[in-house]
């Protein structure tokens, strides 16, 4: 995903979280120090959905992405008990 998509999606759901991720790969984008001086897990099934409702303006998903993306999201959400 793009860097930009996901740095504002973090931001969106954590507001006081300065994400740094810039696409590396082998890398936890969301490690609590990579998102500033936030000390607590990221909310990752509320930011896997900020990121599918930010990505939808643009139509270039790769291949099956979009779909696959969604479903991550359900089985998190399910995981945790919040579907």
């Amino acid at each position: 995903m793009p860097p930009s998509v996901f740095c504002a999606a973090v931001k969106e759901v954590h507001p006081r979280s300065d994400p740094s991720w810039t696409g590396q790969q082998y890398v936890n984008p969301l490690a609590t120090e990579r998102l500033g001086d936030r000390n607590a897990a990221a909310d990752k099934a509320a930011v896997a959905q900020a990121v599918i409702e930010r990505w939808k303006a643009d139509p270039e998903w790769p291949l099956d992405l979009e779909e696959r993306v969604q479903e991550l999201a359900a089985m998190i959400r399910a995981a945790n008990d919040l579907a």
